[in-house]
């Protein structure tokens, strides 16, 4: 697991976190509510999430969908203000790709302080 999330998320998080290195990436991934979660837990402290992709979960495999969001950073605007936004477009996004697309899905949040 990337050692920047240890330092950042609760243990519960941490442990419901899906490793993608069987897609070669160094990366982790959650489901949708514990998504939604990391994604308030990192706003309240202060990251900015720049965006995140989807990847679409089998019985016995993982795969990308290529389907993703990401957020402009505006300097005119203050850090708070462009965090608080960044949390609420990923959840609007991850909301609405459910809603769409159903459950089988996990999200990967990219993310980094001030």
């Amino acid at each position: 697991m990337n050692n920047r999330y240890k330092d950042v998320l609760p243990n519960d998080l941490l442990d419901s976190a899906k490793a993608l290195k069987q897609l070669g990436l160094q990366e982790i991934a959650w489901e949708h509510n514990d998504a939604l979660r990391v994604m308030e837990c990192l706003g309240d402290k202060g990251y900015l999430i720049l965006g995140g992709d989807v990847y679409r979960l089998t019985e016995n495999s993982l795969e990308s969908t290529y389907d993703s969001w990401y957020i402009n950073r505006d300097n005119s605007r203050s850090w708070s203000e462009v965090v608080r936004e960044s949390v609420e477009k990923g959840i609007s996004y991850i909301a609405k790709y459910r809603e769409l697309n159903g459950e089988n899905f996990l999200y990967s949040i990219v993310f980094i302080g001030k």
